[in-house]
């Protein structure tokens, strides 16, 4: 037999509606959307780890990465960007456990 390469996957997983529609994201206070949000990041995890009926294989050893957040519409991109101007100087090159923030990001990407 062959060698078997695996495959890793980057799952997204998509930002709540309530955030949409052109909201600056950064000054939202959306305590239905956080937990709506906790809601789908929740079944995604047990999606993951083969835990639905849907969904019965555990993948999680595949998983490279996550997109939180992702399917956001142009406006709240752009309303959130034009909202904020300054944001990037305060956050810019900034470095946790996990993440980075370029001093070129806008405020959306931060």
């Amino acid at each position: 037999g062959g060698t078997i390469t695996p495959i890793y996957l980057v799952h997204g997983i998509p930002a709540p509606p309530e955030v949409q529609n052109g909201i600056d994201v950064w000054n939202a206070t959306m305590s239905n959307a956080t937990a709506n949000f906790d809601q789908t990041i929740k079944q995604t995890l047990l999606a993951i780890h083969g835990l639905t009926n849907s969904y019965t294989n555990d993948v999680s050893s595949s998983i490279a990465g996550w997109i939180l957040g992702s399917l956001w519409d142009p406006i709240t991109i752009q309303t959130t960007n034009l909202a904020q101007p300054n944001v990037t100087d305060q956050i810019a090159n900034q470095t946790t456990t996990y993440f980075l923030a370029s001093s070129n990001a806008t405020a959306f990407e931060l």
